[in-house]
């Protein structure tokens, strides 16, 4: 995402809204609630999640700074969420009532134009996440996430990519929707391969490696 991009957003959410702090795990929009803001993350990282039938928490997606959530629906007025979304991290975040939002993007149309592009953007991973969860194959399941984790959530360190987010073994499970356990034993696979690597709290990722071991197309 462009710098320009980034400070006009931040800008138009903060010129005209407001901005909140939110402690890690406090949920921000609760599902079905009403949305009647929109909000640009300046800090932090915010999960996206489902609950399943039998009460467990499935995570869609991870939001980083420079994410505005939740795009597309929040441009109708008196619609209802579809999912919670929750502070994975502590957060900062810049508040924008959905009419403000409104008018800036008729009045602007580069702003238009940015809220578009993430929103395309947003789309095609929820897509390639909701598709991962199909398989039946754990191995698959477990590598889908840490293929999505380098894909959004990372930046080069040497030969590897390390994730950004604290992610861990039950941050994995809710987004593979497996066991704990079961995630515990397929990224040792991973670990012994070389294809992750788990250092000062954070995962890296060596994306050649991980495709050989899933043999499936790569990942750029």
């Amino acid at each position: 995402m462009s710098v320009r991009r980034l400070t006009m957003i931040s800008e138009i959410f903060e010129n005209n809204g407001s901005v909140r702090q939110y402690s890690a795990h406090q949920i921000i929009i609760f599902q079905s609630s009403e949305l009647i803001e929109s909000f640009y993350i300046k800090s932090g990282y915010v999960i996206v999640y489902d609950i399943a039938p039998k009460g467990e928490k499935k995570i869609l997606m991870i939001l980083k700074p420079g994410d505005v959530f939740p795009l597309i629906w929040s441009m109708k007025e008196h619609y209802k969420a579809r999912y919670f979304y929750e502070a994975y991290t502590d957060c900062e975040i810049a508040v924008l009532r959905t009419e403000k939002l409104i008018e800036q993007t008729k009045a602007n149309l580069e702003f238009s134009n940015y809220m578009l592009e993430m929103s395309v953007e947003t789309i095609k991973e929820l897509m390639l996440r909701l598709q991962s969860l199909e398989s039946t194959s754990s191995t698959h399941k477990v590598g889908e996430v840490f293929r999505y984790l380098y894909r959004v959530h990372s930046e080069k360190n040497g030969k590897w990519r390390r994730v950004t987010p604290p992610v861990t073994h039950q941050t994995i499970a809710e987004m593979s929707a497996l066991a704990r356990e079961t995630v515990s034993l397929q990224t040792k696979v991973l670990i012994d391969a070389g294809a992750v690597k788990y250092e000062k709290q954070h995962y890296h990722i060596q994306a050649k490696v991980l495709n050989a071991n899933l043999a499936d197309e790569e990942i750029s």
